[in-house]
């Protein structure tokens, strides 16, 4: 079969335990592709199922247990499978033993006990860091008025903003309308 001219050529590419060797039929503009496994067998995959390694054998590999023991995702490293499941002991490297799911790990799901999420929160800094105040009176009070007098789309700005009622730059953040009003 010869391949649309916008068509990717795949053939002689390895994807897996697959090697792609040519397109067999077009299904809806989509091209399959007659692929040898490692194995001796054949496989007949679609090209964005080979181009996205999800599928990656001709089926031989199905109900094969994956080994990860030692190798490493992110901050964990695996150290154990932990019953029948696909469950690893894992050692991050701030010391926690976490068990996680192979398949979030192999995926890039999982990289961290937890504590990757808390030290990206600390490099933030300030920038994340809340005065506490969020959902009490004095916040949505404040919040409101900025609304009013600074978005055009809000249904009372026409009242407020629209007639050149404005909030004062140092009121805009909230810490300081709370130190001189609050």
């Amino acid at each position: 079969m010869n391949l649309h001219h916008n068509a990717i050529n795949l053939a002689g590419q390895r994807f897996g335990q697959l090697v792609a060797l040519s397109p067999i039929r077009r299904h809806r503009h989509k091209v399959n592709w007659l692929c040898k496994c490692d194995c001796g067998g054949d496989a007949v995959v679609a090209t964005a199922d080979l181009r996205s390694h999800h599928t990656v054998s001709c089926g031989c590999r199905r109900g094969q247990r994956v080994d990860i023991v030692g190798q490493r995702f992110g901050r964990l490293v695996a150290v154990a499978r932990v019953g029948k499941k696909s469950l690893w002991l894992c050692r991050c490297d701030c010391g926690a033993e976490p068990r996680v799911c192979g398949s979030s790990l192999r995926s890039g799901t999982t990289k961290s006990c937890g504590c990757l999420a808390i030290d990206n929160a600390r490099a933030l800094g300030k920038r994340n860091k809340t005065h506490g105040y969020g959902g009490s009176r004095i916040y949505s009070i404040w919040y409101a008025m900025i609304k009013r007098c600074c978005n055009p789309g809000h249904r009372c700005y026409a009242d407020y903003g629209g007639r050149g009622i404005t909030v004062c730059d140092r009121w805009k953040a909230f810490e300081n309308f709370l130190a001189d009003v609050g």
